[in-house]
């Protein structure tokens, strides 16, 4: 439900607090929206996973993965990591701080 949403949201939001903003058509939509929160999630994933701070498949399960896909899932102090890589500095992609807005468009 929604309240379960924006408690997500609101828990997500003070994690990532002096790295990533949301703007406010974005905070609404994922507040609203599970479909927009997941997305914001896997955005976050497919981050720690560049990072290399998910694992991969155990070897026994290497094959399948390789067929049928493996999900990544990062541990537990990711948005941690991730932000220390980010206020670690430098003037690569990763050391800015971001912002996340809303594009949204209306199907024809």
């Amino acid at each position: 439900g929604g309240g379960s949403l924006s408690g997500l949201l609101r828990e997500l939001r003070a994690r990532t607090r002096g790295w990533l903003d949301l703007d406010v058509a974005a905070r609404r939509l994922c507040g609203a929206s599970d479909d927009a929160l997941d997305a914001l999630v896997a955005a976050l994933v497919a981050r720690a996973a560049a990072l290399g701070l998910c694992e991969g498949p155990p070897a026994h399960l290497v094959d399948a993965a390789e067929r049928e896909g493996w999900i990544a899932l990062p541990p537990a102090d990711a948005l941690d990591r991730i932000a220390g890589v980010r206020r670690a500095g430098g003037s690569g992609p990763g050391s800015a701080r971001r912002t996340f807005r809303t594009s949204i468009r209306r199907r024809p």
